[in-house]
């Protein structure tokens, strides 16, 4: 989305409040995580019980008009798409090198981001 405050109001918060509304009722290993990062990627990934969607992102692209793919589990690409979520997730909860060094950034989104517009992966 082009507009940070629209991607703030229309994306971000309701994924926050989702996350919030599920999270009482919800196992420690069951939930919605939302996370934020600093750096560009090509895809985005929701992980659902044993199922991944990919959500690719083209050159002059917006992501509603890329391709939507889904991976269940025992299948090759559900395992890459899987471990790279369990990647984002290692990389927010333990930083390490060689990612620290290079100054990227993974995290938990946190009710203090809702107001932020431009930077959500911020220190």
């Amino acid at each position: 989305m082009e507009n940070p405050s629209r991607y703030m109001r229309e994306v971000v918060r309701p994924l926050y409040a989702a996350a919030e509304r599920v999270a009482p009722a919800a196992l420690p290993s069951a939930g919605m995580r939302v996370h934020t990062y600093n750096f560009p990627c090509s895809f985005a990934i929701e992980k659902v019980d044993r199922t991944c969607r990919v959500m690719l992102y083209g050159h002059g692209k917006r992501g509603t008009e890329g391709p939507i793919l889904v991976f269940s589990e025992g299948t090759p690409y559900w395992d890459y798409f899987s471990s790279q979520l369990e990647w984002m997730k290692r990389l927010a909860n333990d930083p390490r090198e060689p990612w620290t060094s290079k100054g990227l950034l993974v995290r938990s989104l946190e009710a203090g981001d809702l107001s932020l517009e431009p930077d959500l992966a911020r220190t």
